[in-house]
């Protein structure tokens, strides 16, 4: 994962990067790299509490 994880990295002209991978127990994990993080207008466009929901999640972990 790591070397794929760094060839796209490296591929990359605009300094993102999104991969998704499939682990062993057959959950998919969606991995970002965006250094500047820009996704708050997001929140504005769909009216959903994106900001709310991270935090939580930050806050109390994954309950799968």
């Amino acid at each position: 994962m790591r070397s794929k994880m760094s060839a796209s990295v490296s591929r990359c002209q605009t300094g993102r990067s999104d991969q998704s991978l499939l682990d062993r127990a057959g959950d998919y994990w969606w991995l970002e790299l965006n250094p500047n993080g820009q996704w708050g207008w997001l929140e504005t466009e769909t009216g959903l509490a994106m900001s709310s929901a991270f935090a939580d999640l930050l806050a109390q972990g994954d309950r799968r």
